[in-house]
């Protein structure tokens, strides 16, 4: 399980070094073999943390197979509200 409160993700950019923790996340989703993502609902798309997280992972673009291809992955989601 990846709790990315406790990743201690900076923000992803492509102009810096890369960060431990996101090295250790991307080796994380990459040694996986399915996931199942889940995010709270805001404003009608998932978190900023999330998004974060998974923009990290363009550091899987030069794997065979690159990013996560051939895995599966599910998508869990919840609003608040009435």
């Amino acid at each position: 399980m990846i709790d990315l409160k406790r990743l201690n993700l900076p923000f992803y950019t492509s102009e810096h070094g890369i960060p431990a923790s996101a090295r250790r996340h991307a080796d994380t989703v990459q040694a996986a073999d399915a996931l199942l993502w889940s995010s709270p609902a805001y404003h009608g798309s998932v978190s900023g943390a999330f998004k974060n997280a998974v923009d990290w992972l363009a550091l899987l673009a030069d794997h065979d197979p690159p990013y996560i291809s051939n895995k599966p992955v599910g998508m869990l989601t919840t609003a608040g509200g009435v």
